[in-house]
């Protein structure tokens, strides 16, 4: 009986990852990418958008700024459409 309520627990999981995994945003990847522009307008430089991809529900925009010798990624969330995370590397 044990065994047969962790195989049920363990499937359970495995398909709410996978559901999760592959959730739509809510937002358009338009107003991902235009809150993403507006929060970084105040850069001296102008950034060059790499890509933009679908993880989790949100948006992950990889971006470069050649002037300033930078480049990064960005988490932006796909119901609020709000910068969750950053990483920046200089060169």
């Amino acid at each position: 009986m044990k065994k047969i309520l962790t195989i049920i627990l363990i499937c359970a999981i495995l398909l709410f990852v996978f559901w999760r995994f592959n959730a739509e945003p809510e937002i358009a990847e338009e107003e991902a990418l235009s809150s993403f522009i507006d929060q970084h307008s105040n850069d001296i430089a102008e950034m060059e958008i790499l890509s933009i991809n679908k993880r989790w529900g949100n948006y992950i925009i990889e971006w470069e700024n050649e002037e300033n010798c930078e480049k990064g990624t960005n988490t932006v969330d796909g119901d609020t459409a709000a910068i969750i995370k950053g990483e920046v590397t200089l060169c």
